[in-house]
């Protein structure tokens, strides 16, 4: 999944920029969901 994205990217430059704020945005929320749940239980 992650090469087909590399090449969506390499196809529509602007578009790769968007994809990696937002992957990361998502990684970030799912690093402080963990955390926050670490410090729950």
């Amino acid at each position: 999944m992650a090469l087909n994205v590399i090449q969506e990217c390499r196809r529509r430059n602007v578009d790769c920029i968007k994809i990696r704020t937002w992957f990361f945005l998502e990684l970030r929320k799912l690093f402080l969901n963990w955390i926050w749940l670490a410090k729950v239980f």
